[in-house]
């Protein structure tokens, strides 16, 4: 196994900056080496700064391709294979670009999910650990108070206490579960149930619509950028494959990779696949010639873009007001399990 050396972790959004970067630098004629000694002078960030600096220190005896693996938290093995395929066809540049405009598209596309789920997320975390404190800590001093009552207790509130021994008693479960099962989503590639789940998270109302567009967006940007810059699109396909993050999509890919061939012409095989979208295999068919074919599947991706954008929208809206009213019924539900024994009480008085 090759040695591995540190760098800066980058999101999306800063490797498309440092890639651009790093394509316009080599288009001006500067070899890689000295390009990433420029880029390791920059001011305008650090963290950019810093990773040009690493490349540097170990390109001057390997291809770029060679030092980015010796990154993985920084450049993905997709990314590594892409760039070395771009350093075997002389188009390196080009294959840059490539990368860091799909990389730029997750970056504008991927959070805004990330933003849909995270504060549901976060309130319905923080109203799971008030109750759970709740009816570790509080309820049962309540039930104390409520058997000195010596009357019927309502069903909702024996409800309650029954849940709160419950928790009391397993209280390592409720907590130990959702942590399980937050490890074995984020471990799902490496095992065969994730091939599964995968295909599940496709068929949610919603989210799995939103994956299909940003994978259908990312597909057609990218063959977008193939048939603009010359790069062959197998090997597009492959990186859109391997960072897919669902093997359900990467399957997809896979097979228009598989259909299009080394060296096929991206207009001929794209016209009559059956693993694209219809609207990409219309745009192959309408126009043949490159320049053409690369605007129209361009506009297509930036349709599958804005639907996703709309798609996000939704998203966000509908877990806003699940979230809303899930806190609200656990809230509303504590409060009358716990005061509906003292009304009743103040009314028998």
């Amino acid at each position: 196994m090759a040695k591995t050396v540190r760098a800066p972790n980058l999101r999306d959004h800063a490797r498309s900056i440092f890639l651009a970067s790093l394509a316009s630098a080599l288009r001006a004629g500067q070899e890689p080496r000295v390009a990433l000694d420029l880029l390791g002078e920059d001011d305008l960030d650090g963290r950019l700064a810093r990773v040009a600096r690493v490349l540097a220190g170990h390109s001057a005896d390997k291809p770029l391709s060679a030092a980015m693996a010796l990154m993985p938290g920084t450049f993905s093995p997709a990314t590594v294979e892409i760039v070395l395929e771009g350093e075997r066809s002389r188009k390196l540049a080009d294959t840059l670009d490539l990368v860091a405009a799909d990389n730029a598209r997750s970056a504008e596309l991927g959070y805004r999910v990330a933003l849909a789920l995270m504060f549901p997320a976060i309130g319905l975390c923080a109203a799971f650990l008030v109750l759970l404190m709740c009816m570790v800590f509080v309820i049962p001093a309540y039930k104390q108070v409520f058997a000195s009552f010596g009357a019927d207790l309502p069903w909702l509130t024996l409800a309650f206490m029954e849940v709160t021994d419950l928790t009391s008693d397993f209280w390592y479960l409720f907590v130990g579960i959702p942590i399980a099962v937050v490890v074995a989503y984020l471990w799902r590639s490496k095992y065969a149930y994730g091939r599964r789940l995968d295909r599940l998270l496709l068929r949610l109302p919603f989210f799995g619509n939103h994956l299909v567009r940003l994978h259908n967006a990312r597909m057609a940007g990218l063959l977008a950028d193939a048939v603009r810059f010359g790069i062959d699109a197998p090997a597009a396909l492959a990186y859109l494959r391997d960072t897919s993050g669902n093997r359900a999509l990467a399957e997809r890919a896979d097979a228009l990779a598989s259909e299009a061939g080394p060296g096929a012409g991206i207009a001929s095989w794209l016209a009559k696949s059956r693993s694209v979208p219809r609207r990409l295999s219309t745009a192959a068919a309408l126009q043949a010639d490159a320049p053409r074919l690369a605007a129209a599947l361009a506009d297509a991706a930036s349709q599958y873009a804005e639907a996703a954008r709309a798609g996000a929208a939704r998203l966000e809206r509908g877990t806003f007001i699940w979230a809303y009213l899930i806190v609200g019924l656990i809230v509303g539900a504590t409060v009358i399990a716990m005061y509906m024994p003292i009304f009743m009480l103040g009314a028998a008085v």
